[in-house]
């Protein structure tokens, strides 16, 4: 009792705490670090930051900066696309160069689907906090898996792993939602310069039918449909590893979210048929009236 009585003076605690800390203090310099910092280092000398919570907070609210930019950008895009398209399908008469401003708005948000991120894929520890010889100490935003891929970067990734079947699926990705929209769109400007409906088998399947055909509106379903589920099995995983209890405290959080890319993309599949129909109904009216 007397001994630990002594343990519990206030003195005792202190001088035990500071022996502890001064143990681990020389654990920690004589113990080599796994984490690579460089390049942390570097942007910290750039912007001539000291603190990692300054980093942290400067580095936060440049990315909540860039979001919401990124947000308005998107936004006036679409709202763009939009006004456009209701210009032109409910005009009283419709020409040319309104099938023009179309196919190259439709260009435009293809470019940028395709090259933007889709999707990110984000699970993290939020805080992992314990009660430590009387002091808490916690760890924030340990990110355990983090992707943010666009469609191409997707394709890339699976060429690049040499399994036959990721092969194939790249090959069709990248077919269906690259390449036949691009010949579809280079098609349909083709028969505006020359003013006159396709010739060839091969030209009226990609201005009129490819439309029915490709993949992308498919491909804008898998990925919403991943992002769901993905979410769900993130959710599911992350739930198990959160603990609660009087020492410690483990909180889990799940960043995924759908991107710019996926919405840009989802508004070229949508124009792209629309721009398909109206160039199909100028000509076929051109046509019967020459009949």
């Amino acid at each position: 009792d007397r001994l630990l009585d002594e343990l519990n003076k206030p003195s005792s605690r202190d001088r035990i705490r500071g022996l502890l800390l001064a143990e681990f203090q020389k654990m920690t310099d004589s113990t080599a670090s796994l984490a690579d910092h460089r390049f942390r280092d570097s942007v910290m000398a750039r912007e001539g930051i000291t603190h990692l919570e300054e980093l942290r907070s400067t580095l936060l609210t440049r990315s909540e900066d860039l979001a919401r930019a990124s947000r308005a950008s998107v936004i006036t895009l679409l709202g763009s696309a939009l006004a456009l398209l209701l210009l032109v399908v409910f005009a009283s008469e419709r020409n040319s160069a309104d099938l023009y401003l179309l196919t190259a708005m439709a260009s435009l948000l293809l470019v940028l689907g395709v090259l933007l991120p889709m999707i990110d894929i984000e699970a993290s520890i939020g805080c992992f906090a314990l009660q430590l010889i009387g002091e808490e100490i916690c760890f924030k935003d340990q990110v355990l898996y983090f992707q943010s891929k666009s469609i191409l970067e997707v394709v890339w990734l699976m060429m690049r792993d040499g399994d036959p079947g990721l092969l194939l699926i790249a090959v069709l990705v990248l077919l269906f939602s690259v390449l036949l929209p691009v010949a579809k769109l280079v098609g349909t400007l083709r028969v505006l310069l020359t003013d006159r409906t396709p010739t060839t088998t091969a030209g009226t399947f990609l201005v009129y039918r490819s439309g029915k055909w490709s993949m992308a509106d498919v491909l804008v379903v898998a990925m919403f449909m991943t992002y769901l589920g993905f979410n769900g099995v993130v959710n599911g995983q992350l739930a198990q590893l959160q603990m609660h209890d009087a020492r410690t405290e483990l909180l889990t959080t799940n960043g995924s979210a759908l991107q710019v890319g996926f919405y840009l993309f989802l508004a070229y599949c949508i124009l792209g048929l629309v721009v398909s129909t109206l160039v199909q109904g100028k000509y076929d009216k051109e046509v019967q009236q020459e009949g």
